[in-house]
């Protein structure tokens, strides 16, 4: 199978993934995260650095992170600011920490762009910060996941998650 490429965000500082040295390689191969019924707009912070981006496609994904587990958002999405009315938009394929999300809500409508050739690479914002005190609880964000998911995604019935 084709290894992902890994893209570990730094947040533009040499040291910003600090720790997480060789964690990466932890990491499983992802399958595609889930289409979506309609886009979520996700709100998360990393640090002090805050972003919102719209996801198409979105799920809960628990894996090895080092010696521990790590509960992350699996998104097909592009930031918000990158959205131009009737354009298309690209997506990239994001991995975050579950416990930075401080917000998600229904998003807008959007068309997606062709595909890339680097589509298989993967951004992840390592899990080397603190939680923002306003992160909302996974049970919540896992809930408005799953009534999001695409029907054939979970055999007809879009309030279950597939498995």
């Amino acid at each position: 199978m084709k290894r992902q490429r890994i893209l570990l965000w730094t947040g533009g500082h040499p040291d910003g993934a600090k720790g997480c040295e060789g964690k990466t390689d932890t990491l499983p191969y992802l399958l595609a995260p889930a289409p979506l019924r309609c886009s979520v707009i996700i709100e998360y912070q990393w640090g002090p650095a805050k972003f919102e981006v719209v996801a198409g496609a979105c799920s809960v994904r628990s894996t090895p992170w080092g010696s521990e587990q790590m509960t992350w958002l699996h998104c097909k999405a592009a930031q918000t600011t990158k959205i131009r009315f009737d354009e298309p938009v690209g997506l990239m394929t994001i991995l975050f920490p579950a416990h930075y999300v401080t917000g998600i809500r229904l998003g807008p409508a959007f068309h997606p762009g062709r595909r890339r050739p680097y589509e298989d690479d993967i951004g992840v914002f390592p899990p080397n910060q603190s939680a923002p005190a306003d992160a909302l609880p996974r049970a919540e964000i896992e809930r408005f996941i799953a009534q999001l998911v695409a029907p054939e995604q979970t055999g007809g019935n879009p309030g279950r998650p597939a498995s």
